[in-house]
């Protein structure tokens, strides 16, 4: 195959680096929206749909939004990273869907930033991740 700019292939492995920095920024903004500024209004759904730990589902959310942040941060576990933001996502995509926006982020950001997290799944962690390969 014919590229355009072939000497720019070699630097592959900063593509997951790029992708690894977003979803990091994007899951701390989430964690720390969670634990500071909607904590009540999730608490609030949970208690509607008459969940036993209403009030620390929002904390465990947050904490392990932070928490995979970190890990895709450093590049630490990136494929356990992104399986655990695709189950963050996929249920704050579906409390957005059910409740009453509770974020402002539309559904399309959702699916991107699975999208992403699926990509680093099958990628890896990338330049200066401190995934090892055996």
């Amino acid at each position: 195959m014919i590229n355009v700019f072939p000497t720019l292939l070699s630097y592959g492995l900063f593509a997951p680096f790029i992708l690894r920095m977003t979803i990091a920024s994007v899951f701390f903004i989430l964690g720390w929206s969670l634990i500071a500024t909607k904590r009540i209004s999730i608490s609030a759904y949970f208690e509607a749909q008459r969940y036993p730990l209403a009030k620390t589902l929002p904390w465990l959310f947050g904490i392990s939004a932070i928490l995979t942040g970190l890990f895709f941060l450093f590049g630490f576990f990136t494929q356990v990273a992104s399986l655990i933001a695709m189950y963050i996502l996929l249920n704050l995509m579906f409390i957005e869907r059910r409740e009453e926006r509770i974020f402002e982020y539309p559904q399309g950001f959702y699916v991107l930033m699975m999208l992403i997290a699926t990509s680093l799944l099958f990628s890896g962690a990338g330049a200066w991740g401190a995934d090892l390969s055996i």
